[in-house]
């Protein structure tokens, strides 16, 4: 996009008489807000930002492995209260917008204020979850999740801002990556390629790429038990399932080539769900009609038909709550009698009587490979995280990645898979998202996957909380997440990964998908949550840790050459330390270059370096700066 038509959009709103709050942080380096003049602002940026001497951002094969990430929700992270009337939005006529008009959910003209923030983070990549049009039906909160995604081709209309009428939602993303690359940020989306919104634009021309069920059944609840739900397995039938689709006691999900191998040798089997349960789904209907953002589907007998909610697809008796607005496409078969259903074994592990060439849903597959190409063309975009990559069949995988890289051999796949699976890096994935999330919330945890990280398959993000998981600021104290990002931050394979609002010790969660309590549930069940709702971040807080963030970073981009490698010799834990204290060195040429340490003691504790090296580890305080000799550094990290 040529930047003179945005500029020119803002000059023609810059007379309107009216100012809003926005973050000082963005652009100042400042606690607290500013009141300005919006478009003033947002041209003051520009100007700064375009007048900076374009970035060079290497070209070179997996560069992710140099990657720092900030990871963005531009609908949260940049939204603010303009008006100061203590609401996001709140508009009758659009909860997106105050009185005035303004948008005061995140939008991409916002996110181009954000940009130079996040370079002065040390990040070289930013990541946006997802970006598309949101569908409407079985919608989450006010605003819907942006994983209910009614068209993956359209972005949300709601990420367009106001302060620019005549550019199109496109336009204005276009400006955000032109923007990005010039600072030398490279731009990652999120995709979801296994799932659609109950209402997606691609049910009436092609309902044979969707899941029916009779009507007239109704979701499984306490008032109707005997409703749609996910599929019910005896125990027997569940050891059967598990053992066939799961690597010994890893619990690692396996591929569909090893099932395959796996049930030829006897090893388990993959048993169909009860017939009660595949007797709800139907035929391919002849012709669908809208009504109310639902599809309804009128078989050629002139019964109706609907389409129905996901729900978590392994293990096959998860208790994750039913995923009311996406449902699951069909990715084998069009008007199959055998897997006519919804199940692990059609959407996950992949039967191997189904997962066959004659059964493949070919024109879907063409159209979902040709997705990544077209953001290519549209944005030049420089990577994608794909949403459960693993869960696709191998063979889509490999279509998408190869489409993706007939147009940049360099492009980048990430995948979200938790754990550390050598699958990965075979399967053209260059990062998941790792166990970071579950095990860097507390020391013990934290400790004991030290010991256990033998080698690291595949490169990993540096992170204690993603978009589904508590706030690492919540669960805990302000020191463990100063000492959270320093482990993580290198680890061999790391990939250090900035959940945007991690830096600021905010406590408020996006989501509670992964890893709440109970009671942690029933304290949010009413609280407006940014991944479904107008909500944002406390950016006047005072109380941040992007000092801390940044400082860190910064030692990881002095030391990437020693950093960065992940091979098992270039880690070693320290030994013989104290019960309540971790460290480890990250060598170069087999010596030690980088020293981490934590102290969890309410006691001082002497520890010895290697050679002359001696640090004296603080106690209860955490460091409040980072010591550099000549090529050794030491990170003291006391909680």
């Amino acid at each position: 996009m040529n930047l003179s038509k945005l500029i020119e959009s803002l000059e023609q709103n810059k007379t309107h008489e009216h100012t809003y709050k926005v973050p000082s942080q963005w652009t100042d380096n400042e606690d607290g807000y500013k009141n300005v003049n919006p478009s003033e602002y947002i041209l003051d940026v520009i100007e700064k930002i375009a007048g900076k001497p374009t970035a060079s951002v290497n070209k070179h094969k997996n560069w992710t492995k140099d990657a720092i990430i900030y990871n963005l929700f531009i609908r949260s992270a940049c939204a603010v209260d303009h008006d100061n009337d203590g609401v996001i939005g709140g508009s009758a006529d659009d909860p997106t917008l105050n009185s005035e008009g303004m948008r005061e959910t995140g939008t991409f003209i916002k996110a181009i204020a954000m940009l130079e923030y996040i370079k002065k983070l040390g990040c070289n990549t930013v990541y946006l979850l997802p970006i598309t049009t949101i569908g409407m039906a079985s919608r989450k909160g006010v605003l819907g999740s942006p994983y209910a995604i009614k068209n993956p081709f359209e972005l949300d209309k709601n990420l367009a801002d106001p302060l620019t009428p005549n550019l199109t939602v496109d336009e204005q993303f276009s400006a955000f990556t032109k923007l990005a690359h010039h600072l030398g940020l490279r731009v990652v989306l999120e995709f979801v390629f296994r799932t659609s919104s109950l209402d997606g634009d691609w049910v009436k021309e092609h309902p044979e790429w969707y899941y029916w069920i009779k009507d007239e059944i109704g979701d499984r609840s306490p008032k109707c038990p005997d409703g749609y739900g996910n599929p019910t397995f005896s125990h027997e039938s569940l050891l059967e399932i598990k053992t066939a689709g799961e690597k010994g006691d890893s619990g690692l999900v396996r591929t569909p080539d090893e099932i395959a191998t796996a049930l030829k040798r006897g090893e388990g089997k993959l048993i169909e769900p009860p017939s009660d349960f595949q007797n709800i789904f139907t035929d391919i209907p002849a012709t669908v009609e809208k009504t109310d953002a639902k599809w309804t589907g009128i078989l050629s007998s002139g019964n109706k038909v609907r389409i129905p909610s996901a729900f978590a697809d392994w293990p096959p008796d998860d208790v994750q709550p039913p995923w009311t607005d996406v449902t699951y496409l069909r990715m084998y078969g069009k008007a199959l009698e055998q897997f006519n259903y919804i199940a692990y074994n059609t959407i996950r592990l992949y039967d191997p009587n189904l997962a066959t060439e004659e059964k493949k849903n070919n024109e879907l597959w063409d159209t979902i490979a040709s997705i990544i190409p077209s953001y290519q063309e549209r944005f030049n975009i420089d990577g994608v995280m794909v949403d459960m990559g693993h869960a696709l069949p191998v063979e889509l995988a490999s279509l998408i990645q190869k489409e993706a890289r007939k147009n940049d051999e360099n492009f980048a796949f990430w995948e979200e898979k938790f754990f550390l699976d050598p699958v990965s890096p075979k399967t053209g994935y260059e990062a998941v998202v790792g166990p970071g999330i579950f095990v860097l919330n507390d020391f013990n945890s934290c400790r004991q996957y030290l010991f256990d990280l033998k080698s690291t398959p595949c490169r990993f993000f540096a992170t204690g909380e993603n978009h589904n998981t508590p706030r690492l600021g919540k669960k805990a104290s302000e020191s463990w997440a100063k000492a959270a990002w320093t482990i993580a931050t290198f680890l061999p394979g790391s990939i250090p990964f900035i959940h945007n609002g991690m830096e600021l010790n905010e406590k408020m969660p996006l989501n509670t998908g992964l890893g709440f309590s109970e009671e942690e549930m029933n304290e949010l069940k009413e609280t407006p949550l940014g991944l479904f709702d107008q909500a944002g971040f406390d950016w006047g807080s005072k109380d941040t840790l992007i000092d801390w963030v940044s400082k860190v970073t910064i030692i990881r981009q002095n030391f990437k050459d020693v950093v960065s490698p992940a091979e098992p010799e270039t880690f070693e834990i320290m030994t013989g330390m104290p019960e309540d204290t971790l460290g480890f060195y990250r060598k170069k040429d087999g010596k030690p270059v980088l020293a981490v340490l934590v102290n969890n003691s309410k006691h001082k504790s002497t520890i010895q370096m290697p050679g002359n090296w001696e640090c004296l580890i603080k106690t209860r305080k955490f460091s409040d700066e980072i010591t550099m000799r000549g090529k050794k550094v030491i990170v003291v990290a006391a909680v």
